[in-house]
């Protein structure tokens, strides 16, 4: 049986009732990289904020383990900082409210949402590639179209330090702040797509940029 290439994964077969399966080892980076990815291309380039909601929420409790065991500072962890401990369950119920909807339907198998807002998955998925960032210090290329995307569309949050990549990238993304979010994916998806297809481009974001990039 031919074996599937996957990145950072290594092919292993075994035998089960008489025939083989392909298997992978799978870091908990790999399943990350691939979760937040994936959840970048739902929202950026086919419009499914509800499957990328659950996709970046699992990144996020994941990383927020791998961040634990490392002593590593996550977003959301930086937010509950702020937080009163009584309100901790609270803050975190209403957070990822949608997502348990999305995930369990044991307790209310005919319900239905009618305030799930896509645009809520945008602030989920950022601060998971945050995480990503902060615990493996490299990004792909796609979580950095994302950072800048998601910082053009909210330039009031935008620090110093990002703010200058932010400026040079907001023209290239059309100006994404203020639109509705299904006209301001568009160029960042573009912009995702070309990287891929012309990973030469990216050379000109400079060396300091270029380092934090993967393969």
């Amino acid at each position: 049986m031919e074996e599937r290439e996957t990145a950072g994964a290594k092919p292993i077969h075994s035998r089960k009732h008489g025939n083989e399966f392909p298997q992978e080892i799978v870091t908990r980076q790999d399943a990350a990289r691939r979760q937040l990815t994936t959840a970048i291309d739902l929202v950026l380039g086919i419009g499914d904020a509800v499957s990328a909601n659950v996709l970046a929420w699992s990144a996020v409790e994941m990383l927020r383990g791998v961040a634990k065991a490392r002593g590593v500072d996550t977003f959301s962890g930086q937010l509950e900082d702020r937080i009163k401990p009584e309100f901790l369950r609270y803050w975190r119920n209403i957070l990822k409210e949608h997502y348990n909807y999305f995930k369990h339907a044991d307790r209310d198998p005919e319900g239905v949402i009618t305030d799930f807002t896509p645009e809520s998955t945008t602030w989920t998925l950022f601060g998971g590639v945050l995480d990503y960032v902060h615990i493996y210090k490299t990004r792909t290329w796609s979580m950095l179209v994302y950072q800048i995307w998601f910082l053009s569309r909210h330039p009031e949050i935008t620090l110093d330090e990002t703010a200058e990549m932010v400026s040079a990238l907001a023209p290239g993304l059309r100006y994404p702040a203020g639109k509705p979010l299904d006209e301001a994916v568009q160029a960042a998806f573009e912009m995702v797509d070309n990287g891929r297809k012309h990973p030469e481009l990216l050379a000109q974001l400079g060396p300091a940029w270029l380092k934090t990039l993967e393969p």
